[in-house]
Protein backbone atom coordinates (compact mmCIF):
# COMPACT_ATOMS: atom_id res chain seq x y z
CA UNK A 1 0.00 0.00 0.00
CA UNK A 2 1.22 3.72 -0.82
CA UNK A 3 1.36 5.68 2.43
CA UNK A 4 0.19 9.25 1.71
CA UNK A 5 2.80 12.04 2.93
CA UNK A 6 0.50 13.30 5.11
CA UNK A 7 0.67 13.80 9.26
CA UNK A 8 -2.20 14.80 11.50
CA UNK A 9 -1.19 13.82 15.18
CA UNK A 10 2.32 13.04 15.98
CA UNK A 11 2.47 11.50 19.82
CA UNK A 12 5.73 11.23 21.03
CA UNK A 13 6.46 9.94 24.90
CA UNK A 14 9.45 9.78 26.98
CA UNK A 15 9.75 6.49 27.88
CA UNK A 16 11.36 4.74 30.83
CA UNK A 17 14.71 2.59 30.69
CA UNK A 18 14.28 -0.82 32.46
CA UNK A 19 17.30 -2.98 33.71
CA UNK A 20 19.08 -4.47 30.36
CA UNK A 21 22.94 -5.96 30.09
CA UNK A 22 24.14 -2.49 29.26
CA UNK A 23 22.96 1.31 30.46
CA UNK A 24 21.52 3.06 27.25
CA UNK A 25 20.42 6.20 28.03
CA UNK A 26 18.66 7.71 25.21
CA UNK A 27 15.31 7.93 25.19
CA UNK A 28 12.67 6.19 22.97
CA UNK A 29 10.86 8.60 20.34
CA UNK A 30 7.89 7.25 18.74
CA UNK A 31 5.72 9.08 16.00
CA UNK A 32 2.03 7.65 14.96
CA UNK A 33 1.05 9.39 11.02
CA UNK A 34 -2.47 9.34 10.89
CA UNK A 35 -3.43 10.70 8.01
CA UNK A 36 -4.82 14.29 7.93
CA UNK A 37 -8.44 14.81 9.92
CA UNK A 38 -8.18 11.44 11.37
CA UNK A 39 -9.44 10.01 7.86
CA UNK A 40 -8.08 6.46 6.98
CA UNK A 41 -8.79 6.29 3.40
CA UNK A 42 -9.08 2.83 2.22
CA UNK A 43 -5.99 3.00 0.17
CA UNK A 44 -3.73 4.61 3.09
CA UNK A 45 -1.48 2.96 5.28
CA UNK A 46 -0.58 3.56 9.08
CA UNK A 47 3.03 4.18 9.95
CA UNK A 48 5.41 4.27 13.21
CA UNK A 49 8.72 5.42 13.05
CA UNK A 50 10.87 4.97 16.42
CA UNK A 51 13.96 7.05 16.98
CA UNK A 52 15.79 4.18 17.64
CA UNK A 53 16.79 0.33 16.05
CA UNK A 54 13.56 -1.94 17.95
CA UNK A 55 12.89 -5.50 18.15
CA UNK A 56 10.82 -7.02 15.38
CA UNK A 57 8.75 -9.52 17.91
CA UNK A 58 8.32 -7.27 20.72
CA UNK A 59 6.86 -4.48 18.52
CA UNK A 60 4.63 -6.33 16.18
CA UNK A 61 2.77 -8.11 19.10
CA UNK A 62 1.44 -4.95 20.97
CA UNK A 63 0.25 -3.25 17.92
CA UNK A 64 -3.87 -3.65 18.13
CA UNK A 65 -6.23 -2.13 16.01
CA UNK A 66 -10.33 -2.28 17.45
CA UNK A 67 -13.41 -0.89 16.94
CA UNK A 68 -14.02 2.46 18.90
CA UNK A 69 -17.49 1.06 20.57
CA UNK A 70 -17.54 -2.34 20.26
CA UNK A 71 -13.84 -2.69 21.32
CA UNK A 72 -13.69 -6.35 18.69
CA UNK A 73 -10.39 -6.54 17.63
CA UNK A 74 -9.28 -5.95 13.70
CA UNK A 75 -6.73 -8.74 12.02
CA UNK A 76 -4.09 -6.21 10.95
CA UNK A 77 -0.72 -7.06 8.26
CA UNK A 78 2.32 -5.66 8.98
CA UNK A 79 5.71 -4.67 7.01
CA UNK A 80 8.81 -3.50 8.41
CA UNK A 81 10.48 -0.76 6.22
CA UNK A 82 13.55 -0.57 8.06
CA UNK A 83 14.76 -1.41 11.44
CA UNK A 84 12.84 1.43 12.86
CA UNK A 85 9.59 2.11 10.80
CA UNK A 86 7.04 -0.25 10.36
CA UNK A 87 3.81 -0.15 8.41
CA UNK A 88 0.09 -1.46 9.41
CA UNK A 89 -2.38 -2.42 7.11
CA UNK A 90 -5.95 -3.81 8.55
CA UNK A 91 -6.62 -7.40 6.76
CA UNK A 92 -10.29 -7.14 6.72
CA UNK A 93 -12.99 -4.76 5.47
CA UNK A 94 -13.59 -2.00 7.42
CA UNK A 95 -17.23 -0.18 7.82
CA UNK A 96 -17.70 2.67 6.19
CA UNK A 97 -17.49 5.89 8.41
CA UNK A 98 -16.77 4.23 11.75
CA UNK A 99 -14.58 5.28 14.27
CA UNK A 100 -11.30 3.23 15.62
CA UNK A 101 -8.77 2.88 17.94
CA UNK A 102 -4.93 2.12 17.42
CA UNK A 103 -2.54 1.00 20.37
CA UNK A 104 0.63 0.59 21.03
CA UNK A 105 1.06 -0.54 24.73
CA UNK A 106 3.74 -2.39 26.58
CA UNK A 107 7.39 -3.58 26.80
CA UNK A 108 9.28 -2.44 23.23
CA UNK A 109 13.16 -3.78 22.82
CA UNK A 110 15.67 -1.64 21.27
CA UNK A 111 18.37 -3.51 19.53
CA UNK A 112 20.57 -2.66 21.99
CA UNK A 113 18.86 -4.32 24.91
CA UNK A 114 17.23 -1.53 26.46
CA UNK A 115 13.52 -1.94 27.31
CA UNK A 116 10.91 0.92 27.34
CA UNK A 117 7.53 0.73 28.38
CA UNK A 118 5.14 2.55 26.27
CA UNK A 119 1.27 3.50 26.02
CA UNK A 120 0.21 5.06 22.90
CA UNK A 121 -3.04 5.04 21.30
CA UNK A 122 -4.73 7.29 18.49
CA UNK A 123 -7.90 7.47 16.82
CA UNK A 124 -8.97 7.27 13.11
CA UNK A 125 -12.31 7.33 11.19
CA UNK A 126 -12.09 4.88 7.73
CA UNK A 127 -13.84 6.04 4.49
CA UNK A 128 -13.33 4.25 1.15
CA UNK A 129 -13.64 6.60 -1.56
CA UNK A 130 -14.73 4.19 -4.37
CA UNK A 131 -17.94 2.77 -2.19
CA UNK A 132 -20.71 4.69 -2.48
CA UNK A 133 -22.67 6.70 -0.69
CA UNK A 134 -25.19 4.98 2.02
CA UNK A 135 -28.03 6.27 4.32
CA UNK A 136 -26.57 5.70 7.88
CA UNK A 137 -29.24 7.15 10.35
CA UNK A 138 -33.01 8.57 9.61
CA UNK A 139 -35.78 10.07 12.01
CA UNK A 140 -38.52 9.61 12.42
CA UNK A 141 -38.04 5.60 12.07
CA UNK A 142 -40.26 4.35 9.16
CA UNK A 143 -44.09 4.96 9.92
CA UNK A 144 -43.74 6.54 13.11
CA UNK A 145 -45.87 9.34 14.33
CA UNK A 146 -44.76 13.20 14.25
CA UNK A 147 -45.87 16.41 15.45
CA UNK A 148 -47.21 19.00 12.71
CA UNK A 149 -43.72 21.25 13.41
CA UNK A 150 -41.48 18.39 13.80
CA UNK A 151 -38.46 17.81 11.39
CA UNK A 152 -36.92 14.78 9.59
CA UNK A 153 -33.50 14.08 9.66
CA UNK A 154 -30.87 11.84 6.85
CA UNK A 155 -27.24 10.84 7.93
CA UNK A 156 -24.98 9.68 5.49
CA UNK A 157 -21.33 8.08 4.74
CA UNK A 158 -19.98 10.59 2.84
CA UNK A 159 -20.26 14.41 2.72
CA UNK A 160 -23.23 15.48 0.28
CA UNK A 161 -23.53 17.67 -2.95
CA UNK A 162 -26.41 19.11 -0.90
CA UNK A 163 -28.06 20.71 -4.60
CA UNK A 164 -28.33 17.72 -6.32
CA UNK A 165 -29.72 16.12 -3.27
CA UNK A 166 -32.43 18.94 -2.81
CA UNK A 167 -33.25 17.53 -6.67
CA UNK A 168 -33.44 14.40 -6.18
CA UNK A 169 -35.23 13.98 -2.50
CA UNK A 170 -39.28 14.04 -2.72
CA UNK A 171 -42.37 14.35 -0.35
CA UNK A 172 -45.67 12.96 -1.40
CA UNK A 173 -47.80 14.73 -1.30
CA UNK A 174 -45.74 17.78 -2.02
CA UNK A 175 -45.13 20.85 0.69
CA UNK A 176 -42.66 23.75 1.04
CA UNK A 177 -39.87 22.52 2.78
CA UNK A 178 -36.21 23.77 3.82
CA UNK A 179 -32.84 21.79 4.43
CA UNK A 180 -30.42 22.56 7.01
CA UNK A 181 -26.94 20.69 6.39
CA UNK A 182 -24.64 19.70 9.25
CA UNK A 183 -21.38 18.09 9.92
CA UNK A 184 -19.47 18.96 6.48
CA UNK A 185 -22.73 18.36 4.90
CA UNK A 186 -23.45 14.20 5.84
CA UNK A 187 -26.35 15.58 7.75
CA UNK A 188 -29.44 17.14 6.62
CA UNK A 189 -32.22 18.36 8.83
CA UNK A 190 -35.74 19.09 6.97
CA UNK A 191 -38.52 21.38 8.02
CA UNK A 192 -41.76 22.13 6.25
CA UNK A 193 -41.76 26.47 5.65
CA UNK A 194 -44.77 26.39 7.31
CA UNK A 195 -46.32 23.10 8.78
CA UNK A 196 -46.99 19.09 7.71
CA UNK A 197 -50.74 18.54 7.35
CA UNK A 198 -52.42 17.21 10.13
CA UNK A 199 -53.40 13.13 10.23
CA UNK A 200 -51.86 13.17 6.81
CA UNK A 201 -49.12 10.42 5.60
CA UNK A 202 -45.93 11.68 3.51
CA UNK A 203 -43.78 9.52 1.91
CA UNK A 204 -40.34 10.39 1.55
CA UNK A 205 -37.44 9.13 -0.90
CA UNK A 206 -33.84 9.86 -2.11
CA UNK A 207 -33.19 8.84 -5.66
CA UNK A 208 -29.52 6.89 -6.20
CA UNK A 209 -29.07 9.61 -8.69
CA UNK A 210 -27.78 11.41 -5.65
CA UNK A 211 -24.27 11.74 -5.07
CA UNK A 212 -21.26 12.68 -2.64
CA UNK A 213 -19.34 15.63 -2.70
CA UNK A 214 -17.01 13.89 -4.72
CA UNK A 215 -19.03 12.14 -7.24
CA UNK A 216 -19.81 8.96 -6.06
CA UNK A 217 -23.57 7.75 -6.44
CA UNK A 218 -25.67 6.48 -3.42
CA UNK A 219 -25.79 2.68 -3.15
CA UNK A 220 -29.76 2.49 -3.94
CA UNK A 221 -32.78 3.94 -3.97
CA UNK A 222 -33.76 5.04 -0.24
CA UNK A 223 -37.60 5.25 0.86
CA UNK A 224 -39.81 5.73 3.98
CA UNK A 225 -42.97 7.37 5.20
CA UNK A 226 -44.08 9.05 8.28
CA UNK A 227 -47.53 10.22 9.67
CA UNK A 228 -48.06 13.54 11.21
CA UNK A 229 -50.49 14.03 13.48
CA UNK A 230 -50.83 17.39 15.84
CA UNK A 231 -50.24 17.41 19.09
CA UNK A 232 -52.96 18.00 21.57
CA UNK A 233 -50.86 17.26 24.81
CA UNK A 234 -50.74 20.63 27.09
CA UNK A 235 -46.90 21.70 27.70
CA UNK A 236 -46.03 21.75 31.75
CA UNK A 237 -43.77 23.65 33.45
CA UNK A 238 -41.33 20.81 34.53
CA UNK A 239 -39.08 22.82 36.93
CA UNK A 240 -36.68 26.24 38.04
CA UNK A 241 -33.36 25.34 38.35
CA UNK A 242 -31.06 28.27 39.95
CA UNK A 243 -27.80 28.18 38.97
CA UNK A 244 -24.59 29.97 37.31
CA UNK A 245 -24.12 31.01 33.67
CA UNK A 246 -21.11 31.19 31.89
CA UNK A 247 -21.64 34.22 29.04
CA UNK A 248 -18.26 33.39 27.70
CA UNK A 249 -19.02 29.81 26.84
CA UNK A 250 -22.82 29.81 27.02
CA UNK A 251 -22.77 27.41 29.19
CA UNK A 252 -25.27 27.08 32.70
CA UNK A 253 -24.17 24.96 35.87
CA UNK A 254 -27.07 24.22 38.17
CA UNK A 255 -27.25 24.50 41.97
CA UNK A 256 -30.73 23.08 42.09
CA UNK A 257 -33.99 24.25 42.21
CA UNK A 258 -33.65 25.88 45.76
CA UNK A 259 -35.07 29.60 45.60
CA UNK A 260 -33.28 30.23 49.23
CA UNK A 261 -29.95 29.87 47.50
CA UNK A 262 -30.26 32.67 44.95
CA UNK A 263 -27.01 34.69 45.03
CA UNK A 264 -26.55 38.11 43.23
CA UNK A 265 -25.83 37.40 39.61
CA UNK A 266 -27.93 33.65 39.99
CA UNK A 267 -29.56 33.29 36.47
CA UNK A 268 -32.93 31.01 36.33
CA UNK A 269 -33.49 28.16 33.75
CA UNK A 270 -37.17 27.51 33.23
CA UNK A 271 -36.89 23.54 31.88
CA UNK A 272 -41.19 22.62 29.84
CA UNK A 273 -42.30 19.43 28.48
CA UNK A 274 -42.19 20.27 24.81
CA UNK A 275 -40.52 23.10 23.23
CA UNK A 276 -42.89 26.44 23.52
CA UNK A 277 -43.98 29.39 21.31
CA UNK A 278 -41.64 32.02 21.96
CA UNK A 279 -44.16 35.33 21.65
CA UNK A 280 -46.21 33.40 24.40
CA UNK A 281 -43.70 32.73 26.77
CA UNK A 282 -42.08 36.75 26.73
CA UNK A 283 -45.32 37.90 26.94
CA UNK A 284 -46.82 35.73 30.00
CA UNK A 285 -43.36 35.86 31.92
CA UNK A 286 -42.56 38.84 34.95
CA UNK A 287 -41.05 39.37 37.89
CA UNK A 288 -41.73 42.28 40.51
CA UNK A 289 -40.39 44.21 41.34
CA UNK A 290 -39.38 44.62 37.74
CA UNK A 291 -35.66 43.52 37.06
CA UNK A 292 -33.61 44.34 34.32
CA UNK A 293 -32.85 41.10 32.69
CA UNK A 294 -32.58 38.96 29.46
CA UNK A 295 -34.92 36.17 28.81
CA UNK A 296 -33.82 33.74 25.79
CA UNK A 297 -34.27 30.18 24.37
CA UNK A 298 -31.17 27.89 25.65
CA UNK A 299 -32.55 24.34 23.87
CA UNK A 300 -36.03 23.75 22.35
CA UNK A 301 -37.14 23.11 26.07
CA UNK A 302 -35.53 25.07 28.02
CA UNK A 303 -34.93 28.69 28.64
CA UNK A 304 -32.45 31.35 30.72
CA UNK A 305 -33.39 34.53 32.49
CA UNK A 306 -30.27 36.35 33.80
CA UNK A 307 -31.04 39.63 35.58
CA UNK A 308 -28.49 42.26 34.00
CA UNK A 309 -27.71 44.23 36.97
CA UNK A 310 -28.21 41.48 40.30
CA UNK A 311 -30.94 40.90 42.21
CA UNK A 312 -31.37 43.26 44.62
CA UNK A 313 -30.76 42.58 48.33
CA UNK A 314 -33.62 42.33 51.12
CA UNK A 315 -36.01 42.54 47.98
CA UNK A 316 -38.98 40.39 48.03
CA UNK A 317 -39.25 39.08 44.35
CA UNK A 318 -42.62 37.82 42.61
CA UNK A 319 -42.25 35.80 39.94
CA UNK A 320 -45.10 34.85 37.79
CA UNK A 321 -45.62 32.76 34.60
CA UNK A 322 -49.75 33.23 33.26
CA UNK A 323 -51.25 30.04 31.64
CA UNK A 324 -51.03 31.82 28.35
CA UNK A 325 -47.84 30.03 27.17
CA UNK A 326 -48.56 27.51 24.21
CA UNK A 327 -46.38 24.72 22.79
CA UNK A 328 -45.74 25.21 19.05
CA UNK A 329 -49.15 23.52 18.28
CA UNK A 330 -51.07 26.20 20.25
CA UNK A 331 -51.87 23.83 23.40
CA UNK A 332 -51.96 26.01 26.44
CA UNK A 333 -49.90 25.26 29.58
CA UNK A 334 -52.17 23.33 32.14
CA UNK A 335 -51.56 25.85 34.53
CA UNK A 336 -49.79 29.32 35.27
CA UNK A 337 -46.75 29.43 37.94
CA UNK A 338 -46.14 31.93 40.45
CA UNK A 339 -43.46 31.94 43.67
CA UNK A 340 -41.60 34.64 45.64
CA UNK A 341 -38.12 34.55 46.62
CA UNK A 342 -35.38 36.39 48.76
CA UNK A 343 -32.35 36.84 46.93
CA UNK A 344 -29.80 35.04 49.87
CA UNK A 345 -27.79 38.31 49.88
CA UNK A 346 -26.27 39.56 53.53
CA UNK A 347 -26.12 43.46 53.65
CA UNK A 348 -23.01 45.32 54.50
CA UNK A 349 -23.01 46.15 58.26
CA UNK A 350 -20.12 48.46 60.26
CA UNK A 351 -18.83 46.89 63.38
CA UNK A 352 -17.35 50.06 64.74
CA UNK A 353 -16.49 53.54 63.25
CA UNK A 354 -13.68 54.98 65.48
CA UNK A 355 -13.29 58.98 65.21
CA UNK A 356 -9.47 60.03 66.71
CA UNK A 357 -7.80 63.24 67.39
CA UNK A 358 -4.87 63.60 69.27
CA UNK A 359 -6.31 66.15 71.60
CA UNK A 360 -9.49 64.15 72.04
CA UNK A 361 -8.01 60.68 71.38
CA UNK A 362 -10.44 57.47 70.32
CA UNK A 363 -13.96 57.76 70.22
CA UNK A 364 -15.63 54.28 69.27
CA UNK A 365 -19.11 54.73 67.68
CA UNK A 366 -21.44 51.59 67.10
CA UNK A 367 -24.52 53.57 66.80
CA UNK A 368 -24.95 54.32 63.40
CA UNK A 369 -27.88 56.00 63.01
CA UNK A 370 -28.52 58.42 66.38
CA UNK A 371 -29.73 62.17 67.11
CA UNK A 372 -27.35 62.12 69.41
CA UNK A 373 -24.56 64.74 68.97
CA UNK A 374 -21.25 63.46 69.91
CA UNK A 375 -18.88 66.26 70.89
CA UNK A 376 -15.76 65.94 69.85
CA UNK A 377 -12.06 68.64 69.55
CA UNK A 378 -10.72 68.24 66.69
CA UNK A 379 -6.44 68.96 66.32
CA UNK A 380 -5.24 72.25 65.42
CA UNK A 381 -4.13 74.27 63.43
CA UNK A 382 -6.22 72.47 60.35
CA UNK A 383 -9.14 71.12 62.72
CA UNK A 384 -8.57 67.86 61.73
CA UNK A 385 -10.10 64.25 62.37
CA UNK A 386 -9.92 60.81 61.53
CA UNK A 387 -12.62 58.44 60.77
CA UNK A 388 -12.10 54.54 60.97
CA UNK A 389 -14.74 52.74 59.50
CA UNK A 390 -14.26 48.77 60.45
CA UNK A 391 -16.63 46.54 58.20
CA UNK A 392 -18.27 43.55 59.90
CA UNK A 393 -16.55 41.07 57.05
CA UNK A 394 -14.27 41.24 53.65
CA UNK A 395 -16.48 43.44 51.79
CA UNK A 396 -14.45 45.54 49.25
CA UNK A 397 -11.97 44.09 47.20
CA UNK A 398 -11.32 46.19 44.41
CA UNK A 399 -10.75 49.58 43.69
CA UNK A 400 -13.88 50.24 41.52
CA UNK A 401 -16.02 48.41 45.13
CA UNK A 402 -13.75 50.68 47.42
CA UNK A 403 -14.25 53.92 45.23
CA UNK A 404 -18.24 53.10 44.80
CA UNK A 405 -18.39 53.09 48.72
CA UNK A 406 -15.74 55.95 49.17
CA UNK A 407 -18.56 58.32 47.03
CA UNK A 408 -21.28 57.06 48.57
CA UNK A 409 -19.68 59.34 52.03
CA UNK A 410 -20.30 62.48 53.49
CA UNK A 411 -19.52 65.16 55.63
CA UNK A 412 -21.40 68.13 55.54
CA UNK A 413 -21.76 71.03 57.62
CA UNK A 414 -25.10 70.37 59.34
CA UNK A 415 -26.43 73.06 61.67
CA UNK A 416 -25.79 76.00 61.07
CA UNK A 417 -24.97 75.46 57.20
CA UNK A 418 -21.54 75.94 56.74
CA UNK A 419 -18.43 75.16 54.37
CA UNK A 420 -17.73 71.25 54.37
CA UNK A 421 -14.87 70.06 56.08
CA UNK A 422 -12.05 68.78 53.41
CA UNK A 423 -11.32 65.16 52.60
CA UNK A 424 -7.59 65.45 52.58
CA UNK A 425 -7.23 61.67 51.86
CA UNK A 426 -8.26 58.34 52.80
CA UNK A 427 -7.06 54.46 52.99
CA UNK A 428 -8.13 51.18 52.52
CA UNK A 429 -5.49 48.91 55.18
CA UNK A 430 -7.87 45.83 54.41
CA UNK A 431 -10.84 45.14 52.36
CA UNK A 432 -12.68 45.64 55.07
CA UNK A 433 -10.99 48.44 57.51
CA UNK A 434 -11.11 52.10 55.56
CA UNK A 435 -9.55 55.02 57.06
CA UNK A 436 -10.98 59.00 56.58
CA UNK A 437 -8.68 62.23 57.27
CA UNK A 438 -10.48 65.47 57.60
CA UNK A 439 -9.85 68.66 58.27
CA UNK A 440 -11.34 72.75 57.97
CA UNK A 441 -13.69 72.10 60.72
CA UNK A 442 -15.30 74.82 62.66
CA UNK A 443 -15.57 74.85 66.57
CA UNK A 444 -18.26 77.63 67.33
CA UNK A 445 -21.36 79.16 65.63
CA UNK A 446 -22.40 82.29 65.96
CA UNK A 447 -25.66 81.82 64.87
CA UNK A 448 -27.66 80.78 67.74
CA UNK A 449 -29.16 78.72 69.11
CA UNK A 450 -26.10 76.85 67.92
CA UNK A 451 -23.36 77.27 70.74
CA UNK A 452 -21.07 74.33 68.81
CA UNK A 453 -20.84 73.88 64.88
CA UNK A 454 -22.46 70.92 64.03
CA UNK A 455 -22.09 68.09 60.90
CA UNK A 456 -23.11 65.25 60.31
CA UNK A 457 -21.11 62.38 58.42
CA UNK A 458 -23.20 60.07 56.22
CA UNK A 459 -23.12 57.04 54.05
CA UNK A 460 -25.69 56.03 51.84
CA UNK A 461 -28.02 52.94 51.64
CA UNK A 462 -28.05 52.34 48.07
CA UNK A 463 -27.23 50.07 45.03
CA UNK A 464 -24.68 52.34 43.64
CA UNK A 465 -22.10 51.65 46.61
CA UNK A 466 -22.78 47.62 46.22
CA UNK A 467 -19.66 45.40 46.29
CA UNK A 468 -19.39 42.96 43.00
CA UNK A 469 -21.94 40.55 45.00
CA UNK A 470 -24.75 42.90 44.99
CA UNK A 471 -23.86 43.35 49.25
CA UNK A 472 -24.64 47.39 50.67
CA UNK A 473 -25.18 49.05 54.03
CA UNK A 474 -28.54 48.04 54.66
CA UNK A 475 -29.35 51.40 56.59
CA UNK A 476 -27.83 55.04 56.02
CA UNK A 477 -25.16 55.93 58.59
CA UNK A 478 -25.94 59.03 60.03
CA UNK A 479 -23.79 60.50 63.14
CA UNK A 480 -23.55 64.67 64.22
CA UNK A 481 -21.14 65.63 65.50
CA UNK A 482 -20.13 68.87 67.45
CA UNK A 483 -17.02 70.65 67.46
CA UNK A 484 -15.83 72.01 71.09
CA UNK A 485 -12.71 73.19 70.31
Amino acid sequence: MKLRNKSRCISTLILFLVSCSFIDLRDLDIQISIPEEGILNKEEAITINFSLPVSDVTVKDRIMIQDFFSETYINTDSKWISDSKIEISPVENLLQGNRYLLSLSGSVTTSSGAQHTVNIMNTFYYVNKSEPVRLLSFSPDNAVTIGVFDSIQFGFTDSINTELFEKEFSLSPTIDISYQWLNDNKNVTILPKEQWDNLSTYSWSISSDAKSSSGQPFYSDYNGVFIVQKDSTPPTLLRIETGNYNESDGSFSTTGSNFALIEYHTALRFVFSEEITETTLESAFSIEPRNNGRLWKDTPQQWIYLPDEGWEQETEYLLKISNDVTDLAGNFITESYKTTFTPAIVPVSIDILTASSTTQGNVNITNFNSSTEIEFKTDLPENSMSLTLQLSSEQYDTYEEQNRFINSITFQGYLPPVTDPVLESYKWLSNNTLILYYSNFISSSTNLPWEHQLYKFSILSDSTNANNEGEYLAEEVSIVFSIIN
